[in-house]
């Protein structure tokens, strides 16, 4: 298990690199965050660890970024732990909290806690609650909601209000003009 996961971590950060591009001329491969804005050093594109015993925050990141409370302003491309609360605009990689929010879930991209919200989900969300407001393309959990669902819902309540692309299977599936239990397409 413990190859698996390095094997993991490394192929992310690996992956990681496609936003280093973007980041301006003022970056830091590591930074430690107390709270906020008290951080050593104070640049904001961090390309390779950030960490916080509280709260960090920053522009954009590109690596591992742990932590109790994090967010990141731009795009976050990595990975994302935190005990309670994760926050992106843009996600390339992996968030795992009690709870994370992105506004776009980049492909191949997951969300795991218990739960999980973004605005746009071209990636994987698994978790006991699981939100996209416009698109999904895979919700794993409990109770998930969609707009619109594109690939897989699979939980034991699962809602879709606009189109249903995909398929449903739960106990209660409900799509935009039907209602079945077990499988809805």
């Amino acid at each position: 298990m413990k190859i698996l996961l390095t094997l993991f971590i490394v192929s992310v950060l690996i992956c990681s690199g496609s936003y280093a591009q973007d980041f301006d001329k003022y970056w830091s491969p590591v930074q430690l965050s107390i709270f906020g804005p008290i951080a050593f050093p104070p640049f904001g594109n961090i390309y390779g660890l950030e960490i916080n015993p509280i709260y960090g925050s920053v522009n954009n990141m590109s690596g591992l970024n742990s932590g109790l409370c994090q967010n990141v302003n731009n795009k976050m491309s990595g990975l994302q732990v935190g005990i309670i609360f994760n926050s992106a605009k843009e996600l390339l990689g992996a968030q795992t909290a009690f709870v994370n929010y992105s506004g776009d879930v980049s492909p191949f991209s997951f969300q795991c806690g218990i739960v999980d919200v973004t605005s746009r989900n071209d990636g994987f969300q698994i978790g006991c609650i699981n939100i996209s407001n416009n698109y999904s393309n895979c919700q794993l959990g409990i109770w998930n909601s969609t707009a619109n669902t594109g690939a897989l819902q699979c939980g034991i309540i699962n809602f879709s209000n606009e189109e249903l692309d995909g398929l449903q299977i739960g106990l209660i599936n409900i799509g935009p003009s039907r209602f079945f239990p077990i499988i809805n397409w």
